[in-house]
């Protein structure tokens, strides 16, 4: 029967260019579309002889199809049931028929799911012997990775259930004490059992926090296999397990054996160290109190000697950012651990604070060197990060050094530097620096970045930070660094009237009783630290009228609007009436009306957002007349002449300890005491901006 198919097959002086011919395989699927089973297994063998093609995208298209429909799965069940050379000619197949392009291929995955179950059972009967006729050797169960794998690879998770249990079962048996555990020295198999374990994880189908625990323990295997020390494998599954935390049962094992096989298998060490220190603590691992800060220790040396060299310029970006990974985990835990580790072993934790003490040095010696007028490198804003962390949790411990630092970071993308925002509110005067012009720069990305999560909050940490500086009575907001908005909204300006209207006079004349500690207006109107916060608030109001915060419809509009408010508002605490009038647009009044809304809601507010408000309903009434003019129009509008019984209860709360209550309870009265005055007001004003009619003319 061969030399007859063969001879079928045709003449090899007849084959094309590439080695095969048409005839040849025509004669092959000939055979394999028959009805005997053993002309569909001698067609087979013949066809494979033509693998090249038939893998082809383009080329193999119709034969495939072909041999899809002579070939179903119940056919492949049967070889895989068979001897151990019908067993190779299976999966030979099923390498064939897996071809082509991806709707081809998914097409034929869905076929074979049945195949999967007999593949299993082939693969667990694998075993090393001097003899491959009985039994697969590592070469059949590396083919037999890589179909899992592309069968995984193609199926959609609805489909792939059972093909994942699977793929673990097979993994399972190159585990220690397996009768395949052998297999995992070679270096094929070990990087198949990889990529099918990392398109595992990719699924996410056993859950970020708990993987497989024999998925783990097989990455682990990998690590500590000696042939596989300094290779890409141990850095591979390194990675792997950085990118799942699991609960490691050989740790110790692993970050030893790690230490000693090279710069790239060290870096994975610290990325998997940073997760775990995220994810656990300085343990690392559940029930291992004992050497957790002496583990932590070897590995701050570690991430301390990566980041010097990195930043003299000997190591590589891929290092420090571990390095720097490391460094951040490990100061977070360490503060969240202060009270438990005071009761241990202090000496370690003097140990592992020396390490981080000296990184932080390092950084900001680079930061000293570092040139301002170039732009930022990439190390900077990693390094950042580490800052960040160090700050939030000892302020004072390197504050002249940060304090210096800010406008090498300031040289940040506002991307980069929102981590910062947390440490520098804690660094007093930090608005008398460049950051202040920073912070606005952020506060805007925060606007423009709504739609996001992180963009609401960089928001509205930045409106906070900036609202206490400027209402705070001992700065002076015009001669703090401010650079020019790098856009404008509008260039209509406002005609000043020459009378002051009632309800600034009645404003003024109330206020001339109360005594408010609130921060000094600048004397001339064209002052030009003046004109650039108008200028700020207007672009921020404008910026946030435009938000996609505002179009988020989850329910944070309202919020954001009493941000928005509050921010652009207390921006021109400082600023004259005239330079307010001059620089913004008609749309001002907006503002204001959207300010006296807040005050008069009885929307619970947050209580930093409400006291905040209040300071600056406060300190504003006899500063801008159009504020005045805009609260006692919506008092009128909503019939009601008395701030918020929401804002009245959180200023109820205040203590004499509280560094702004008097202040807030200043302002507080003050705003009484207008709105129950302002009843007389029975024919309000307009406000002093025209309406957009009015701007026409």
């Amino acid at each position: 029967q061969l030399t007859t198919c063969e001879a079928m097959a045709g003449d090899p002086q007849e084959q094309s260019a590439d080695g095969c011919s048409p005839v040849s395989v025509d004669a092959a699927l000939k055979l394999v579309e028959g009805e005997q089973n053993e002309a569909k297994v001698l067609g087979a063998t013949l066809l494979l002889r033509h693998h090249n093609k038939l893998l082809l995208n383009v080329k193999g298209y119709s034969e495939r199809s072909r041999l899809r429909v002579a070939l179903g799965a119940h056919f492949l069940c049967r070889l895989l049931q068979s001897s151990v050379p019908l067993q190779r000619l299976a999966l030979g197949l099923m390498a064939v028929l897996l071809a082509g392009t991806e709707e081809e291929a998914q097409q034929a995955a869905l076929g074979l799911l049945e195949v999967v179950p007999f593949l299993v059972a082939c693969a667990s009967k694998s075993e090393i012997s001097e003899s491959q006729a009985e039994f697969w050797g590592p070469e059949e169960f590396c083919e037999t990775l890589g179909l899992l794998k592309r069968l995984l690879d193609l199926l959609p998770p609805t489909e792939a259930k059972s093909l994942v249990q699977g793929c673990e079962e097979v993994l399972a048996l190159l585990l220690p004490s397996q009768k395949c555990a052998t297999f995992l020295a070679k270096e094929e198999v070990a990087t198949g059992a990889l990529g099918l374990t990392e398109l595992l994880f990719a699924r996410d189908l056993n859950g970020e926090e708990n993987p497989d625990k024999d998925l783990s323990a097989l990455l682990e295997t990998v690590i500590l296999e000696p042939c596989f020390r300094g290779t890409s494998c141990q850095t591979a599954a390194l990675q792997l397990l950085a990118s799942r935390r699991p609960s490691m049962q050989r740790l110790d094992e692993v970050i030893s054996c790690s230490l000693g096989s090279g710069a790239t298998a060290q870096r994975a060490l610290l990325q998997l160290s940073a997760g775990l220190l995220a994810a656990r603590g300085t343990q690392m691992r559940p029930n291992n109190k004992a050497e957790g800060l002496s583990r932590l220790k070897t590995l701050l040396v570690l991430a301390a000697g990566e980041l010097r060299m990195a930043l003299e310029g000997y190591g590589s970006k891929e290092g420090l950012a571990a390095a720097c990974m490391l460094l951040e985990e490990a100061l977070v835990a360490l503060g969240k651990e202060a009270e438990t580790l005071e009761a241990g072993n202090l000496e370690e934790v003097s140990e592992c604070l020396l390490e981080l003490h000296r990184a932080l040095r390092d950084i900001f010696d680079y930061c000293a060197d570092l040139p301002v007028t170039t732009a930022a490198p990439e190390e900077l804003a990693m390094v950042a990060r580490v800052v960040a962390a160090f700050q939030l949790e000892d302020p004072q411990r390197f504050s002249s050094e940060f304090l210096r630092s800010i406008e090498t970071f300031c040289s940040l993308e506002a991307a980069e530097f929102k981590v910062l925002l947390p440490s520098l509110q804690e660094l007093q005067d930090w608005h008398c620096t460049r950051a202040f012009a920073k912070v606005l720069e952020v506060a805007r990305w925060g606007l423009e970045h709504g739609f996001e999560p992180e963009g609401q909050e960089v928001w509205r940490q930045c409106a906070m930070m900036l609202a206490e500086v400027a209402l705070d009575a001992a700065v002076y907001l015009p001669d703090v660094f401010i650079p020019e908005p790098d856009e404008e909204t509008s260039d209509q300006a406002v005609v000043v009237s020459g009378s002051a209207p009632p309800e600034f006079v009645l404003a003024c004349s109330i206020l001339s009783g109360i005594r408010l500690p609130r921060p000094v207006p600048a004397a001339d109107a064209n002052h030009q630290g003046a004109q650039r916060l108008s200028r700020w608030s207007r672009r921020l109001w404008w910026a946030g009228q435009h938000s996609a915060i505002r179009k988020n419809g989850d329910g944070s509009d309202c919020r954001h609007l009493w941000e928005l408010t509050l921010l652009s508002a207390s921006l021109l605490t400082s600023v004259p009436c005239e330079t307010v009038q001059k620089e913004w647009p008609a749309e001002g009044a907006d503002m204001w009306s959207a300010l006296a809304g807040c005050i008069l809601s009885e929307t619970e507010v947050e209580a930093t957002t409400g006291r905040l408000a209040v300071r600056l309903a406060g300190f504003s009434l006899d500063r801008h007349q159009a504020w005045p003019q805009a609260l006692v129009r919506v008092a009128h509008e909503r019939k009601r002449y008395a701030v918020s019984k929401s804002i009245e209860r959180l200023l109820e709360k205040l203590s004499s300890d509280d560094e702004w209550e008097v202040a807030d309870r200043a302002a507080f009265k003050a705003l009484q005491a207008f709105l129950a005055a302002s009843v007389q007001l029975r024919s309000p004003s307009q406000a002093g901006y025209p309406t957009a009619l009015e701007a026409m003319d």
